[in-house]
């Protein structure tokens, strides 16, 4: 998970409660029992020191959507961003002026939207659920070209198989690597685990789940170059812990957006492709909310 931007849906926190709400609603579940269930589900979000607002705004933007925002969530979210709480978030966690700055219009064009009622939801979605299985095999070594036409990549460590109602997905770890040649395989073996330190995010490791579901819209910026064996206890441990799922567009936006980054003044973790894959350092790239 990350942060990815200055904006609401900017960030893996948001974006996973935004998208399990619709996701709710295209099964046409009453909003209710969305409530219920995203209360459940994310309550470490809901309650978290650092995710709390990020938790309320995105379920606020995706009642207003909805024609179903209330006045008792609207005050809530009218208090977070009135009284500095989100801001106050940033500050603690060492974001720059220019990003606090960014945030601060964001937070106020956000506002500004959700106080004036929608005329009309955004509607639920009437297609067909076709589900289908991970779309990359554990070991897997993707590339793609990322700034100025250099190369990154990315380690697919597990794979959760489709089953009854649920998308296939992939458990993919990014790297640092960023050079002109076409990655190999001892690239990424040699790589480190690409970590994120910007905004409320601290010593971040950017490593996601990514369904199956809207891969085609992405398939063509992605290359297999070879894959690696991954240790059976690699690939059960990211089965059995979810790692929060992201859209595909952010595999690549995540490290374009930190090489752009300047350096923040904090102690910067690293751990190594190695460090996971060999000396299975598993429980380290477990991220703290």
């Amino acid at each position: 998970m990350g942060t990815y931007g200055t904006g609401i849906l900017d960030n893996d926190t948001s974006g996973e409660v935004y998208e399990k709400f619709i996701e709710l609603l295209d099964k046409k579940t009453e909003i209710p029992e969305i409530l219920d269930i995203i209360n459940s589900d994310f309550s470490e979000y809901k309650t978290g020191k650092h995710s709390k607002t990020d938790f309320l705004f995105a379920v606020g933007l995706a009642l207003w959507e909805n024609c179903s925002l209330d006045q008792s969530i609207l005050n809530q979210v009218k208090s977070f961003i009135n009284s500095g709480t989100d801001i106050k978030i940033w500050r603690d966690l060492d974001s720059s002026e220019e990003d606090i700055k960014l945030r601060k219009k964001k937070l106020a064009k956000f506002l500004k939207k959700i106080e004036k009622p929608r005329k009309k939801p955004l509607g639920r979605n009437t297609k067909k659920v076709i589900y289908k299985p991970p779309i990359f095999k554990t070991g897997d070594c993707i590339v793609f070209k990322v700034t100025n036409e250099n190369y990154s990549g990315a380690i697919v460590v597990g794979e959760h198989k489709i089953d009854i109602k649920e998308m296939g997905s992939n458990v993919i770890i990014s790297t640092d690597i960023n050079q002109k040649e076409k990655p190999t395989r001892e690239d990424f073996t040699t790589a480190n685990v690409l970590i994120t330190n910007f905004g409320v995010l601290k010593n971040w490791i950017q490593i996601s789940e990514f369904s199956a579901d809207y891969f085609k819209d992405f398939s063509s910026e992605l290359e297999i170059v070879d894959n690696i064996e991954i240790k059976q206890e690699v690939s059960d441990y990211y089965r059995e812990n979810f790692c929060g799922y992201s859209p595909w567009n952010y595999l690549i936006s995540n490290i374009v957006n930190e090489l752009k980054r300047k350096p923040v003044r904090r102690k910067i973790k690293t751990l190594s492709i190695k460090d996971v894959l060999i000396d299975l350092k598993l429980k380290e790239t477990k991220n703290k909310i």
